[in-house]
């Protein structure tokens, strides 16, 4: 049966190719083995041995006389069905399975979208400089286009036609331009090769390509056989299969092809082994890797927006409920391109879109994890939790069908194949196949054009089922979903490409379908751009293909064709199908249409939100950022476990954050401190078994009602996390005071210290409860302070980052102490940006965060004139205030890595999503216990920190220097001369407190004094006016005074005792260190 779209001359051209490897012969005889297996004829019921025997003889010998002695493919066949029914419940070998994957509803980009979309735009960006030969200073991001790249279905022409476009993009630099690559059909191929063994490398896939290609068809006999006798080739070819059969979808002729073709195009060149005589090659490996391929490894390449982000498409045939043939199927004929297909004239096409990230429809409104697709799915979450579908499977559903008869195609597959594989369905596909397809006659069956959809589970599944209100609509009455080649539609990707959310600026379209030579592309374009509200029009519609078909230059001017859309004012009432037929197009409802009209009313006030030049930089925009962290902390990959917020001041902050991330944090806790909140948010994986929220007992002065640290109850959230078959993990997360005042006149230094005295204990006693402890947070403190050192030292936990990166700097480096830490180091006096970053985790004042340009850069940026900031531009202000501090008495685990996150900005604002970029670090099991890193002995101590000189924020003792310019891993030790360096800064804050209450003290006196001499001065004053300016100043004096009066007398007495039990505590620790025992009378009374 020949597509429609197909000439003549193509039709005898592929008869051609098939009459190649399926000569008249050996069609009969694949008829004469495939005989018993269709519709009307009986199977016999034999033994498995008498089964075996017979496969033997009448399939295996026949097929491969060769190949008699060598019994492995039917052992590696026979056994792939209990491999992988064990195997999909190991979730060491297929992580996903560990998770519930959960539908999303909404119109809206997935949050990895989003947040690849603000990396990609800064490489496009320069690449669109580069390409232009533009000074990248001059060119704002919002003035780079979004260009897209589709290529068109057509088999092996269009994947190859693909792969040389995008060969001579990369050589060009056009590459780098692209945000979004998509493909129809055969183009699907080809990214999915670029994106998986490819390795992001078009040569590389073109150089397989030219190997593979010849001299066997996929499915001919031989390269079936090449590939389930290559290295682990049954397993990872029909494990698939039986994956699917064991979630309870039958097997159709379509997963063969699937998995067939596919696997087979996938098939990496085989290596040599120089140990062996005469280099004989190696069996070959599909894909070189441990399991099948899947579609979600593709964003390895997509990290940091490396690469154009891929999508592969498929369509769905649907028709109103009420026409459905059953409760799973829409037609009655499986076949696309059938009479009833055809004829129905209230039909239309539904495209899904398969990115890494989630495969859904826009037209449903409904999204589903890649790695979760293919599972069966019942209100909005997955049942079972299976594997990722192979993306052998995914690119059967988005590629053309074969173009020979069924016959051969089953005949050779059927032979490689012993009886009984998944209990017998593939034996007898094609009795399933033909009542699949419907009662036809066999002889139709076996000349069919084998492009039938296959049986996938439907995620949609009474994703809004209620049995209280009327049935929903009929695909979410469906288990199963089909969804068929898109260039059943249309042989271009313009669909996916013109999604509203994308912006897509400009698509390059590469057409090497069928459809090529007729002109028709206006026809099919105006197909999509009237669903979407477009209009494509060709800018030299004169042009026109000569009549002369042996005229080479018949086509001259038509290569490159450009079609101008516009934007249309209403959406056209009717659309015309594939089929030729005028559909009826949706319409938007009122209160659509009223909502598209305010914004554009409101897209033209330049003070409304919605109009693209209002940019504020203020907190009314803090729910814009909440947001987007929470897109980016709910699409991080691999998923986070244990996330600590800080400065989240309110419950709807909290709220914003909570609902986009639950599907991954599901369980949080809010704390509530202070008079205006602490700010603190814990997010977790696990389930919280205990919590609590710890006020230090020294948070800052109420009279710097300005600043708000005492008025926000600074504090400790306290978390005791329940993880399964693991140690309990206790999560202390704080924000400690802000230094306001630069060193050494800090006058809240004192505050920060014992504050940080407060949470050492807190994780100290967690270690010794036997759990792992946690210390997340915005310390406002630089490494190696006292602050630092004491959290190091109390507790014994390690500063995660000081494990990885022993060598990094200890404050800005304009501070003295790190300009003398590079100079010993003999480090440049500056780090660029990316030095930053990367070895010295600086998560403060870098000059990436917007929040810290200066004024002027802030207006200029608020008017869209961006400032381009080079990962080679010096970050001379950046230093590391934030933390994840770890500890965990029985060892058995380690630092992987550490790394500072959330450096990028808001997609749309352009500004950055908070004042401090984020901290991440990942612990794993260790293989053997971990053992504390030794002090170097004090000689080499001396010699590495000669010549530094610490400020009294450096804790100025030896041991401190060792971990500061030593390039192992080491813990700075707490000496003697640290505790009196603290008990100095105790004393002088003391005398500074005492010093400010006898002066609010007598403030309050004065004032009470002068109070009562104004109002004994309003009887003799001469006049009114005069009265009430005394009454005035003995009013507002009185007031004052008053206040000060209560600061200084209950405030500061509250904070002199909280000094004097740190001092006490800091005193006996130093007894304990070995220094002099403390006596009760040297501590004084400080209300005295």
């Amino acid at each position: 049966m020949a597509r429609k779209s197909e000439t003549t001359d193509q039709q005898q051209y592929e008869a051609g190719i098939i009459g190649q490897h399926y000569p008249q012969d050996r069609v009969e005889k694949d008829k004469e083995h495939l005989a018993g297996l269709f519709p009307g004829e009986e199977t016999s019921g034999r033994d498995i041995k008498s089964k075996l025997k017979g496969f033997w003889n009448k399939t295996v010998v026949p097929a491969f006389p060769e190949a008699v002695g060598d019994i492995s493919l039917l052992k590696a066949a026979i056994g792939v069905e209990t491999s992988i029914s064990k195997d999909i419940k190991d979730s060491t070998k297929y992580p996903e399975i560990a998770h519930v994957a959960e539908v999303r509803k909404g119109l809206n980009l997935c949050s990895a979208e989003i947040q690849y979309l603000a990396q990609r735009k800064e490489i496009t960006r320069l690449a669109f400089c580069k390409y232009l030969d533009l000074d990248p200073s001059t060119v704002h991001p919002d003035d780079v286009p979004v260009v897209s790249f589709g290529g068109s279905g057509g088999g092996y022409r269009a994947m190859i036609g693909l792969l040389g476009y995008c060969e001579e993009m990369k050589n060009s630099g056009l590459w780098d331009l692209l945000t979004y690559v998509s493909g129809v059909s055969g183009s699907c191929w080809s990214l999915a090769a670029y994106y998986t063994w490819g390795q992001a490398s078009m040569t590389k896939v073109i150089d397989h390509c030219k190997s593979r290609l010849s001299p066997f068809h996929p499915l001919s006999p031989e390269a079936v056989r090449k590939l389930l006798q290559s290295r682990g080739g049954a397993l990872k070819t029909l494990g698939p299969l039986v994956q699917k059969h064991k979630s309870g979808l039958s097997t159709v002729a379509m997963d063969l092809y699937s998995v067939f073709s596919t696997g087979y195009l996938f098939l990496i060149d085989p290596a040599t082994d120089p140990k062996k005589v005469g280099h004989e090659p190696k069996l070959e490996v599909p894909g070189h890797h441990a399991h099948w391929l899947k579609w979600t490894s593709a964003t390895t390449f997509l990290e940091s927006g490396k690469e154009p982000l891929p999508i592969l498409t498929a369509i769905r045939h649907e028709r109103p409920w009420r026409d459905w043939a059953d409760e799973t199927h829409p037609f009655k004929e499986a076949d696309p391109g059938g009479k009833e297909h055809s004829e129905a004239t209230d039909a239309w096409f539904q495209w899904f879109e398969m990115t890494p990230y989630e495969i859904g429809c826009d037209e449903l409104e409904a999204w589903v994890p890649t790695w979760g697709f293919g599972r069966p799915f019942e209100h909005g979450k997955s049942t079972m939790q299976l594997p990722e579908q192979s993306l052998a499977l995914l690119l059967g559903l988005c590629t053309s069908a074969p173009a020979g008869p069924l016959t051969s195609y089953l005949a050779t597959i059927k032979r490689n194949l012993p009886v009984g594989f998944i209990g017998n369905s593939i034996t007898d596909l094609s009795r399933g196949v033909a009542k699949f397809w419907g009662k036809q006659s066999t002889e139709e069956f076996q000349q069919h054009h084998p492009l039938h959809a296959c049986n996938e589970h439907n995620y949609l599944f009474h994703l809004n089922y209620d049995p209280q209100k009327p049935a929903p609509r009929g695909i979410e009455n469906s288990p199963r979903i089909h969804l068929i080649d898109s260039g059943m539609d249309n042989n271009c990707p313009t669909y996916v490409l013109t999604h509203p959310e994308r912006k897509v600026d400009v698509i390059l379209n590469m057409d090497a379908s069928s459809d090529v030579q007729k002109d028709s592309f206006q026809e099919r374009v105006d197909q999509i751009g009237s669903r979407r509200g477009l209009k494509f029009a060709k800018r030299n519609p004169d042009l026109k293909a000569g009549t002369d078909t042996k005229d080479p230059d018949r086509f001259k001017g038509l290569y490159a064709q450009i079609y101008d859309g516009t934007v249309l004012k209403e959406r056209p009432a009717t659309v015309t199908d594939s089929y030729g037929h005028e559909q009826s197009n949706e319409q938007l409802s009122e209160e659509d249409k009223k909502v598209l009209a305010d914004y554009h009313k409101n897209s033209k006030d330049t003070g409304h939100p919605a109009h693209p030049q209002h940019k504020e930089y203020l907190s009314k925009f803090r729910s814009e950022r909440l947001a987007e962290i929470g897109n980016r902390l709910a699409a991080y990959s691999p998923a986070l476990d244990i996330v600590g917020l800080q400065e989240c001041w309110t419950y709807a902050d909290y709220s914003a954050i909570r609902d986009k991330v639950r599907h991954v944090l599901p369980y949080s806790k809010f704390y509530y401190s202070g008079v205006f909140g602490g700010g603190l948010v814990i997010l977790s994986k696990w389930p919280i078994e205990e919590s609590s929220m710890f006020r230090y007992p020294l948070n800052g002065r109420p009279s710097a009602f300005f600043r708000g640290d005492w008025f926000v109850g600074k504090g400790v959230a306290c978390t005791k996390l329940r993880v399964p078959d693991g140690p309990a993990i206790e999560v202390f997360n704080t924000h400690l005071h802000a230094p306001y005042e630069r060193e050494p006149n800090d006058s809240y230094m004192c505050h920060r210290t014992a504050q940080a005295w407060e949470i050492s204990k807190l994780m100290k006693s967690a270690i010794e409860r036997g759990s792992i402890a946690l210390g997340l947070g915005d310390f406002n403190m630089v490494p190696l302070s006292f602050a630092h050192t004491l959290v190091e030292n109390r507790s014994g936990v390690r500063d995660v980052w000081r494990i990885i990166k022993p060598a990094s700097s200890i404050g800005a480096s304009i501070d003295d102490a790190e300009k003398q830490r590079r100079i010993v180091m003999n480090e440049k006096p500056c780090p660029n940006v990316q030095e930053s970053l990367d070895e010295h985790g600086h998560t403060c004042d870098s000059v990436l965060n917007t929040w810290r340009w200066s004024k002027d850069e802030r207006r200029a940026l608020e008017k869209s004139r961006d400032r381009t900031i080079a990962p080679k531009d010096e970050d001379p202000k950046a230093k590391r205030l934030d933390y994840i501090f770890f500890g965990y008495s029985k060892g058995g685990w380690e630092v992987k890595d550490a790394r500072v996150a959330l450096t990028e900005r808001h997609p749309e604002l352009r500004c950055s999503l908070s004042d401090h970029f984020a901290v991440e670090a990942t612990l794993v099991p260790s293989v053997r216990p971990e053992v504390p890193a030794k002090v170097l002995d004090e000689k080499a101590l001396e010699e590495s920190s000669e010549g530094i000189q610490f400020n009294q924020e450096q804790a100025d003792f030896k041991e401190d220097c060792n971990g500061t310019v030593s390039k192992t891993q080491t813990r700075s030790a707490l000496g003697l001369s640290l505790y009196d360096d603290i008990l100095k800064m105790v004393n002088k804050y003391t005398l500074r407190e005492r010093k400010q209450r006898r002066w609010r003290l007598w403030h309050f006196l004065t004032s009470a004094v002068i109070s009562i001499g104004c109002f004994v001065a309003v009887w003799w004053s001469p006049g009114n006016c005069v009265a009430f300016v005394l009454i005035l100043i003995s009013s507002l004096g009185l007031m004052a005074g008053t206040l000060d009066g209560l600061i200084g007398g209950l405030f500061v007495g509250s904070e002199l005792r909280a000094l004097a039990e740190f001092e006490w505590e800091v005193r006996n620790a130093l007894h304990l260190a070995g220094g002099p025992r403390q006596q009760d009378e040297a501590l004084r009374d400080w209300y005295d």
